[in-house]
């Protein structure tokens, strides 16, 4: 059964992937809102450093090609000049 793709208006938990010149190859991060504030998002914490932006695990190949979910809390340079 094919999962169909979420309204990108709506909340969802969106699968981000990088590129192998990104420092995170075969990794994934996932982050919750609607298309366009996910992907703000990642331009906030990565700038251009994230390949592509896909509605489910499954359509971003996490198992198939073994890939590593990131701990976005566990990434150094997301922390610099954060408040604790």
């Amino acid at each position: 059964m094919t999962k169909s793709k979420p309204d990108p208006t709506k909340e969802h938990v969106w699968i981000f992937t990088f590129g192998t010149q990104h420092g995170y190859s075969n990794c994934y991060v996932k982050i919750s809102g609607t298309i366009e504030s996910t992907r703000d998002r990642m331009n906030v914490l990565f700038g251009d450093r994230w390949e592509f932006q896909h509605y489910s695990e499954r359509e971003a190949g996490v198992k198939k090609h073994f890939m590593k979910e990131l701990d976005l809390n566990d990434l150094p340079h997301l922390r610099k000049g954060v408040k604790e």
